[in-house]
């Protein structure tokens, strides 16, 4: 999932078999939306570099 590597059948395998249908498919729906946002920012052209924020400590 990661780059848009090939998948690894046996683990999918594993996740299906492990959690059940249910929850795989679930897992399949928040990945694939989790690129929603980047998506549309791309699209928009609003895609700009991410910027690390050190928080002071208390």
């Amino acid at each position: 999932m990661v780059a848009g590597a090939a998948a690894d059948e046996e683990r999918l395998d594993r996740l299906r078999t492990h959690y059940g249908q249910e929850a795989f498919a679930e897992l399949a729906v928040t990945i694939t939306g989790s690129q929603i946002y980047p998506t549309i920012k791309r699209a928009l052209g609003a895609m700009t570099a991410c910027e690390i924020v050190s928080l002071p400590r208390p």
